[in-house]
């Protein structure tokens, strides 16, 4: 009989093999066949907290296992989506392991829609080009590293600042912060930085400091600034402003710039905060020569001013001669028609705020009028003045120790021609110290004031105290009332 011989397969021995081996060494473990894999090792820390001092630190490292390729190129992606809709790449390799650092995952995560300082999910995954793993998931807060943005004004803006009311807002600075939006979880705060140009903010003066997207500025604050900076009363320069973000936590302090923009500024003197205004037109002797209408309408003439109430800086009073049938204006700057002031529907208003030249203040007949202007209350009146019984005097001259000729002797004053009644002396350097007026060189008629610059004569005989300086110097004997204007540029 022929005998047939069955061959087993090889399985079929390596199997008969583990059960034989059983019997003989109870220690020995079965161990399962690994099939292919490709499958990423989840990581032990999920929730990424990105430290903007620490830019070169690892941010994350993904590992994980490819048994079937030996030499894959790997694509590491990450997306908002869980579907990966949208993948972003953030690089390749040929290692099993792959490592961004702080500084290169910050912006991965706020381009993805994370916003900064707020935890996002972010997922990642890997591919081998033929097989995708499973994704892992991670809780990043990511911190700002857009600069924030000035949005108003606009570079070229012109500024001219005001003394009349310092209080008053002068410019409310706009801020864009495109990383940040509602229901910050940090707070941020802003500060405006001025400086010369070109000089790299190497010098700046500051502003106050806030959380808010905007800032409002009065003439004063920006005066302070302004001169501060150098720049000269009644000039206008240039300055570049640019707007720091400063945001401290517990990683320290992160600091933002915005890009400068540049605008124009005219400060004025602090030291003489004061709005002076000066008539011009045919109702007026703008040279002082007995000639009412002389020269016209000439602004840079020997132009009156109106006198200042001490008491109310925005209140101006003049009594005086006017020609009849005829009207003026009045000026903040003589030589410069802007800003002028005026009526405008019976109202007194400026260019400033008009947008356009105001009408005139009309002189219904010649005579002596009282001229009242309130340029906040936006008041104006003229009044018929009685100076029939007022003492003409020949001369009057302005005394005391800031005077050249101390309280010894008096500097005569000018008598303006139409106006008997005012006097004025131009370009008189004064030194600290004090003055008063007398009539006809003689203390049995004199008039103090004891304000500084200006006064309408109701405050009464006291020494006026002076500083340093070249002025123009109106005197009024109808009233007593006086002022000295500094000659800031000269």
């Amino acid at each position: 009989m022929k005998k047939i011989v069955k061959l087993l397969s090889p399985l079929t021995l390596l199997l008969l093999l583990f059960v034989g081996c059983e019997d003989d060494d109870p220690d020995l473990q079965v161990v399962p066949l690994q099939e292919d894999s490709f499958e990423l090792i989840v990581p032990t820390i999920t929730n990424i907290n990105l430290n903007f001092t620490l830019p070169d630190n690892p941010a994350f490292t993904l590992s994980w296992n490819d048994v079937a390729s030996n030499s894959a190129t790997y694509t590491v992606e990450a997306s908002a989506e869980e579907t990966f809709a949208s993948p972003i790449t953030l690089g390749t390799t040929q290692n099993r392991t792959f490592t961004m650092t702080v500084a290169e995952f910050n912006p991965v995560v706020i381009g993805a829609g994370g916003e900064a300082f707020s935890p996002f999910i972010l997922h990642m995954r890997v591919s081998n080009g033929a097989e995708t793993t499973a994704t892992v998931s991670y809780s990043v807060s990511a911190y700002t590293e857009t600069p924030p943005e000035i949005s108003d004004p606009d570079t070229g803006t012109e500024l001219v600042l005001s003394s009349f009311d310092p209080a008053a807002i002068a410019l409310t600075m706009q801020f864009n912060d495109p990383d940040f939006g509602e229901g910050d979880v940090v707070s941020v705060d802003y500060t405006l930085e001025f400086t010369l140009p070109d000089t790299n903010f190497e010098i700046i003066f500051t502003s106050t400091t806030t959380n808010e997207r905007s800032l409002a500025l009065t003439h004063d604050e920006i005066n302070t600034i302004a001169l501060g900076l150098g720049l000269t009363p009644e000039q206008a320069a240039n300055v570049e402003v640019r707007l720091r973000a400063v945001i401290e936590s517990e990683s320290g302090m992160l600091e933002r710039f915005s890009e400068a923009i540049m605008i124009s500024l005219t400060p004025y003197d602090a030291t003489y905060p004061f709005r002076d205004l000066f008539m011009v037109g045919n109702a007026v002797d703008v040279n002082n020569d007995g000639i009412a209408n002389d020269m016209d309408w000439d602004n840079n003439g020997n132009n009156p001013p109106l006198f200042r109430d001490s008491n109310n800086a925005n209140r101006y009073v003049f009594r005086g001669n006017f020609g009849g049938g005829l009207a003026f204006k009045a000026l903040e700057i003589k030589g410069s028609w802007q800003p002028q002031w005026g009526l405008s529907g019976g109202n007194l208003t400026s260019s400033a705020d008009l947008g356009s030249d105001p009408g005139v203040f009309p002189i219904p007949a010649e005579g002596y009028y009282e001229i009242e202007l309130d340029i906040v209350n936006a008041t104006y009146t003229a009044t018929p003045y009685d100076a029939s019984g007022a003492t003409t005097y020949a001369t009057i001259g302005i005394i005391g120790s800031a005077t050249p000729g101390g309280w010894d002797a008096d500097t005569d004053m000018t008598q303006a021609a139409f106006n008997p009644h005012l006097w004025f002396i131009n370009d008189i350097a004064l030194v600290d110290g004090e003055v008063k007026f007398r009539a006809d060189d003689d203390w049995a008629v004199n008039w103090g004031g004891g304000v500084e610059f200006s006064s309408l004569g109701d405050t009464g005989n006291d020494n006026i105290p002076v500083s340093a300086e070249t002025y123009d110097v109106w005197f009024n004997d109808l009233d007593g009332s006086y002022i000295l204007i500094p000659n800031l540029n000269d």
